[in-house]
């Protein structure tokens, strides 16, 4: 037993000695081969130092990469590399000692579209391309003298022997002929678009810097033809073809390859379309297939790319792009196809700019940063200022460095904070931020009503955090083996400090995957904190239009608008007199402008008042006595119609409604009349039409203003004036011109923001809406349902805006038990809210209590 040990022993030590022998030999022939090899790749291509500065570098395994830009040479096979038959080809060595641009982009187009499509691409995407851009139609689409004028200022190319008839093949490969013969040896990759795609230059030119140009690519979204075609692009169940609409690539190698067959190819197609055509050229001569995301690419980057989001198209048609652009897959996309309408191709334009002067702004905020840290660092004298002219610090320029005396010169002194929730620390308590919760809604302590909904700019802004987030978080996703998706935002708050910025604290439901190693989805919660710094303050010093002063200038306006107040009354006498009194006074005052001044109103309409009338007839002749009187002193001469201020009287034998009376005062009117409801409570002026006739165009906008609502005066500190004695309270017996000087301000009252009875629109415009809903009686909810009847009926834009000139004058309102439960909720929430400010009502509380 012991001697079979021995050997058992024995054996097991020269197995683990001959092993070591083994693996350390293996190792010497691998080294010795590596460095051979990596000696011949010195001698091909010598590296310059310029070209590595200009490399982009994303992550530690993409620096193999890098030769497509740092070498000269195209290269040969290289040991050691294991490709299915799936997978690029290593293209044979070919000594060129000329260095290479990165991209050539040819744009096919036709004669029709040369002055639309083709030259809005030119003015807008083909700015941005690292490379060159030129344009292919056919060749007989010009005179000689017209081909020359147009190609001073166009890079366009007219292939012979080739028409603008689609489907376009013999165009498509006539125009990769053209780039092989003339610059094949001049670029690394070669594009084959549209006068209908859209390509983000910076984007394009990151992708096809991480993608090695000397292996044969063909790149672009992979197809196989739809239900309708199938069958008819005689494909093979495993071949596909790159969709010509988001655009084709074709690495120098794979032209190389494809251009010289391009007569062949067009011998022998098998199908009416151009890109399923170009597809089995490169197939037939190239041995390669457009290349699928997920078995090729990530072999070869860090980054999985997918061509169908990166190459992106849209499925609407005619309509694609022309709605809200900010949404995820356009920011991800490289290509954007199909653009119909050339118009758009600059909207899309002036979107991209936008979000590279985002990112722009991004970084200068960075930077600014860095200043503000290392100054503390630097031994610099911190008055020192930088002339951007010749380059050096002076004491006569912008402040690079706070100085202690002139922070207003300093360009850190806002922006430069680092992100933190305690930049600003009040000493008052005033000065305090209040927090907005953010749930089912937006509950706030600042606003009249403390729940809202999230109105669009809150939603947008939102949306923007949670893309950017997820994007940082999925940043280096590949890398770790992990993705997260974002599900929902449980609930979170914001504050925005007008000094700084907007802050958020967001809690965030998503789901995280790891499909590296142990594979796990399970659904996560994180805390997130979020700092949207405002950027710099910018001011644009403009010059005046004309330096000509100020002249009177005679204008003839042959067609007047006509505005027809319309006012529901029952009883409340004195009130409907101060009502006309104020009528008077604003017609006088539109009257003499138009008359006695040198300059002509800029607001010319005719004004005329309608009042509908509830009541008995004592009442009644109460009432058309007073109108009398004021038709008297609003006309001159002999005959009273000769006045541009007509009070007209409708009087109504039913119980008080509020619709039916205004539809009733409606129907006295013409089509072509502006209407402006108003109540006989408010009190207005000259301006507030003048804003009416400005804001209120016929089949284009209605205008609801948002009307300045008086607190009850009883718990005003002063019911009369306020601290200062300078606002007097609006009341019966005070003069209106007088109440035009009253102050705005929150212990007078409130901006009624839920009121929609004020409004004024064209009479056409509102028998579009559908009008009053007449079964609506007593207090309320009328104007609701016509405001909703203009949203959903119309294409009307809906404007609104205080106007500090028209004031609700308080006074008390009794809500009517009987009212329907809806109606008694609406009127007994005004009634609470036009009892004081909430300091003058605790303040009255507490002298109540003492």
């Amino acid at each position: 037993m012991g001697l079979r040990s021995r050997k058992k022993t024995v054996l097991i030590f020269l197995f683990f000695v001959g092993l070591i022998i083994g693996l350390v030999i293996s190792y010497g022939i691998r080294l010795l081969s590596n460095k051979s090899s990596l000696c011949r790749q010195t001698n091909l291509a010598p590296s310059t130092s310029s070209s590595i500065s200009s490399a982009v570098v994303k992550f530690p395994d993409q620096i193999v990469n890098l030769a497509s830009n740092q070498w000269n040479t195209s290269f040969g096979d290289s040991s050691g590399d294991d490709r299915s038959s799936s997978s690029p080809i290593t293209a044979s060595v070919q000594r060129d000692d000329k260095p290479r641009q990165l991209l050539f982009v040819g744009v096919m187009t036709a004669s029709v579209f040369l002055a639309t499509r083709a030259r809005a691409v030119w003015e807008t995407w083909g700015k941005t391309i690292p490379g060159k851009v030129v344009f292919f139609t056919g060749g007989n689409a010009y005179s000689e003298e017209r081909r020359k004028s147009f190609n001073e200022s166009f890079p366009l190319v007219l292939l012979p022997g080739v028409d603008d008839s689609y489907p376009p093949q013999k165009k498509s490969f006539m125009m990769l002929k053209y780039m092989y013969e003339n610059y094949g040896d001049k670029y690394e990759w070669f594009m084959r678009a549209d006068d209908d795609v859209y390509v983000r230059g910076n984007k394009l030119a990151e992708f096809l810097r991480q993608i090695d140009s000397r292996h044969i690519y063909f790149i672009g979204t992979a197809g196989q033809g739809n239900q309708v075609d199938k069958g008819t692009l005689n494909l093979a169940h495993n071949e596909n073809f790159c969709m010509g609409g988001p655009g084709i690539i074709l690495s120098f190698q794979t032209l190389n390859k494809v251009a010289p067959h391009a007569q062949q190819c067009l011998k022998d197609m098998y199908s009416t379309h151009e890109d399923v055509e170009v597809g089995r050229c490169v197939k037939r001569f190239a041995k390669i297939s457009c290349l699928w995301a997920y078995e090729q690419f990530k072999r070869r980057t860090s980054n999985n790319f997918q061509m169908q989001t990166i190459f992106h198209h849209n499925s609407s048609g005619d309509l694609a792009f022309t709605g809200k652009l900010k949404r995820r897959e356009v920011n991800k996309a490289i290509t954007l196809h199909p653009i119909k309408d050339f118009k758009h191709l600059y909207r899309l334009h002036v979107y991209f700019e936008g979000l590279k002067i985002q990112d722009m702004l991004y970084e200068k905020i960075l930077i600014q940063r860095d200043i503000n840290y290392m100054s503390q660092f630097l031994p610099l004298n911190k008055s020192l200022k930088y002339n951007k002219q010749r380059g050096q610090f002076n004491r006569n320029n912008l402040a690079i460095f706070d100085d202690g005396h002139s922070t207003e010169d300093f360009i850190g002194r806002t922006t430069g904070f680092s992100p933190s929730l305690t930049k600003f620390s009040p000493t008052k308590l005033n000065d305090i931020i209040d927090w907005d919760f953010i749930g089912k809604g937006i509950f706030s302590a600042g606003t009249i009503s403390p729940k809202l909904k999230l109105k669009s700019d809150g939603k947008e802004a939102l949306e923007d955090i949670v893309r950017e987030v997820m994007d940082i978080i999925n940043g280096y996703s590949r890398a770790r083996g992990r993705i997260v998706d974002f599900k929902e935002i449980l609930y979170g708050y914001r504050r925005v400090n007008p000094v700084h910025g907007s802050d958020y604290i967001l809690d965030l439901l998503m789901t995280y995957r790891k499909y590296r190693g142990r594979k796990i989805t399970i659904p996560v919660r994180r805390h997130v904190y979020i700092q949207r710094p405002f950027s710099p303050l910018q001011i644009s010093l403009v010059e005046p239009i004309s330096s000509v002063e100020d002249q009177s200038i005679v204008v003839v306006n042959t067609v007047k608008t006509k505005i027809v107040m319309i006012v529901p009354l029952a009883g409340r006498y004195s009130t409907f007199k101060r009502f006309l009194d104020n009528f008077h006074f604003t017609c006088m005052e539109l009257y003499q402008l138009d008359n006695t001044s040198q300059h002509v109103s800029p607001t010319l309409f005719d004004l005329s008042l309608v009042v509908v009338l509830f009541g008995t007839d004592d009442e009644k002749d109460k009432f058309l006595h007073l109108v009398q009187r004021k038709r008297d002193l609003l006309s001159w001469g002999n005959d009273p119609e000769e006045t541009q201020c007509k009070i007209q009287m409708v009087q109504l034998d039913t119980e008080f409604a509020r619709g039916q009376a205004l539809e009733t005062g409606i129907s006295q009117c013409n089509d072509e009349d502006l209407l402006f409801l108003i109540d006989v409570d408010l009190t207005f002026s000259a301006d507030v039409l003048r804003r009416v006739n400005l804001n209120t165009k016929q089949g284009r906008q209605a205008y609801f203003p948002i009307v300045f609502s008086q607190y009850n005066p009883k718990f005003y500190s002063d019911p009369t004036k306020d601290d200062k004695g300078a606002c007097k309270h609006i009341n019966g017996d005070s003069n209106f011109s007088q109440n035009l000087e009253c102050q705005i301000n929150s212990d007078l009252g409130y901006w009624r923001e839920f009121g929609y009875g004020i409004g004024s629109f064209y009479k056409s415009d509102f028998r579009k809406a559908g009008g009053f809903d007449t079964k609506i009686s007593g207090w309320g909810k009328e104007d609701v349902a016509l405001f909703d009847r203009f949203l959903q009926h119309t294409n009307l834009t809906i404007f609104r805006g205080p106007d500090p000139h028209l004031v609700h004058v308080f006074h008390e309102n009794e809500c009517d038990r009987k009212l329907p439960k809806s109606q008694l909720e609406m009127c007994l929430g005004s009634q609470a809210n036009t009892l004081g400010s909430d300091l003058n009502l605790m303040k009255h509380l507490l002298k109540q209590r003492q």
